[in-house]
Order: C-alpha cells, then sequence, then structure tokens
C-alpha cells in the first residue's frame, strides 16, 4: 500500500474504494447497492493476504466506506460495527509502526477521530 497522508484518503486502497464508490454512483447505483458491490470485489481481494495485512487492507475498505457513507448521510448499521469492530483491533496501524511516530500518532488521531464520528452516526 502506498499512503502520501495519514488522512482517510490519502493511501491506495481508500482512493481506488473512493473512485469506485462515485464512479458506481455516477451510473445511478444506490449508496447500499455501491457498498455491497465493492465489498464483494474488495474484500475477495483481501483474502489473499496473510492475516495482519489482510486484517489491515480489510480496514482500509471499511474505513473508506463508512467515511464514504457518513458523507452520503447514509451510514448502514453492517458497516458502522465492522468498521467499528475493525478499528477497535487497530484498523491499520500495522501499516504505520515503522513510520515516524509523529506519523503513527496523527494516523492514529485520524482513525480515533472516524471512530467518534462512527459511534455518534454523523459526520
Amino acid at each position: 500500500m502506498g499512503a502520501w497522508g495519514t488522512g482517510i484518503f490519502e493511501d491506495d486502497r481508500t482512493c481506488d474504494v473512493q473512485d469506485d464508490f462515485n464512479e458506481l454512483l455516477d451510473r445511478g447505483q444506490s449508496i447500499e447497492e455501491a457498498t455491497a458491490l465493492l465489498l464483494g470485489g474488495y474484500l475477495a481481494e483481501v483474502e489473499e493476504f496473510e492475516d495482519e495485512e489482510r486484517q489491515a487492507e480489510e480496514s482500509l475498505v471499511y474505513i473508506a466506506l463508512a467515511a464514504l457513507q457518513l458523507r452520503h448521510r447514509t451510514l448502514q448499521e453492517s458497516i458502522r460495527e465492522r468498521t467499528l469492530a475493525l478499528l477497535n483491533q487497530g484498523g491499520d496501524l500495522s501499516y504505520w509502526e515503522e513510520a515516524k511516530k509523529e506519523d503513527y500518532e496523527q494516523r492514529k488521531a485520524v482513525l480515533e477521530e472516524l471512530k467518534r464520528k462512527l459511534m455518534k452516526g454523523s459526520l
């Protein structure tokens, strides 16, 4: 995974999810339909990874979808619950362990803020 910042959409995986999500919406899919299609494709792809990397990649998919659904004010309970569970397990922080401490802490803060929003159910 390539990352250029600590924000939600500052890595390859979440940007791909965002682009695909927006494209599906532009084609007339509902948020729920777009989410289901993307989960099917991306989760099948990340199944090929080893355990820790699989969890981080799955987290990125759910983080992106949760943030997008929050943005559109259509947060599905299943997305909220799974994203919170993954965030409680560390989300994608394993990718940040070898980064500068400042970057790790910034990413952790970004994930905590998303977690807070998910617990409230709004952006």
